[in-house]
């Protein structure tokens, strides 16, 4: 779809104009570290606010970069604070800010970061200042915020390790952003102000909160893949059992077994118990769910289209994933990939 890529190549140069304080050719190497924090990656939370404004709209204005750029703010600041505690040297198969710059490097970028986030959403303020969708747009910002730091919080001093905890966790870290970033988008449109909207707005909320359950699910079940595809990717093994992370697959392990540390006896467990088709059964049911959720958009917008495409390239990649041999272990060092 044309009208995604015009918008990320807008957002991008917009992300890439904010940064004023590093313009003089002296800080040519401070602007560098700063794009490093902010230019990579898919760039999906950014798209999915556009997805919300084009459930009802025909197209996007600048008002709707602004709020991107402020969501993308969010996620960036988080990302370099999670790899840094989490001492993951690759993100992605990509450098890790920490792993590039030092710790130390990493924390003042994030405060950065934030700083510029104060900026957009001040600006954001005085676009809306008489609009009566400011509040509800700033509150959406405000829950993302909350939500974020209590769940990194929550994670952090290893609060929960059950399953209903993790979802509650995971529900704060990864599904408010998801979630409200493309709330965000369909607050902003012209869709809504002119509309009564309620009942799109219960289903794009349910929809956002299916959307960050199986972006986690998937996650959790990739730190189990082979030995290559997790050094490529992480940069190191099992990351999630090694570290004690919330992981939905590990929170199915008794904790006698998730103590031990013991990697054969961990695959046994999971294999005998067959936890990897548990987990995907679930998964499989809220996709189901998502996919009930689209076809209550209205019809042919862009931003339905979006969604579905969305849905159809998860409903492969979960299925492949399914269909394939995770595990393969003959001992601890010999691990095949998919």
């Amino acid at each position: 779809m044309s009208i995604y890529s015009d918008f990320v190549r807008e957002f991008n140069a917009k992300i890439e104009s904010i940064c004023t304080e590093f313009v003089d050719d002296s800080d040519s190497e401070l602007k560098e570290m700063y794009l490093y924090s902010v230019m990579s990656g898919r760039k999906y939370r950014p798209t999915l606010v556009l997805t919300g404004k084009l459930i009802g709209d025909t197209g996007y204005d600048e008002n709707t970069l602004r709020l991107a750029v402020a969501v993308e703010l969010i996620h960036k600041y988080s990302l370099i604070l999670d790899d840094s505690v989490d001492n993951d040297p690759l993100r992605r198969g990509e450098t890790t800010y920490y792993h590039k710059y030092g710790r130390d490097n990493a924390q003042a970028m994030s405060a950065y970061l934030m700083n510029l986030l104060y900026k957009e959403l001040r600006s954001i303020s005085r676009i809306y200042r008489n609009d009566k969708r400011a509040d509800s747009i700033l509150s959406f910002y405000e829950e993302i915020l909350s939500d974020m730091a209590v769940g990194f919080i929550s994670d952090l001093n290893k609060k929960s390790r059950d399953v209903r905890g993790i979802r509650r966790i995971s529900d704060m870290q990864t599904t408010t952003l998801l979630r409200n970033s493309m709330l965000i988008g369909f607050v902003c449109s012209d869709y809504y102000e002119k509309h009564e909207n309620g009942y799109l707005l219960t289903v794009l909320e349910k929809l956002g909160n299916c959307m960050g359950t199986v972006f986690q699910a998937y996650n959790d079940i990739e730190v189990f893949c082979g030995h290559e595809f997790q050094q490529a990717n992480k940069g190191h093994l099992f990351p999630d059992f090694f570290d004690n992370r919330k992981n939905i697959v590990l929170a199915k392990v008794p904790i006698k077994i998730f103590s031990s540390r013991d990697t054969n006896e961990l695959i046994s467990y999971i294999n005998k118990n067959k936890l990897f088709e548990e987990v995907f059964n679930e998964v499989f049911d809220v996709l189901k769910d998502i996919r009930q959720c689209i076809i209550k958009l209205p019809d042919r917008s862009t931003g339905r289209r979006f969604l579905m495409s969305f849905l159809e390239e998860k409903e492969e990649s979960i299925f492949n994933l399914s269909r394939a041999d995770i595990f393969n272990f003959n001992d601890i060092n010999s691990i095949s990939a998919i």
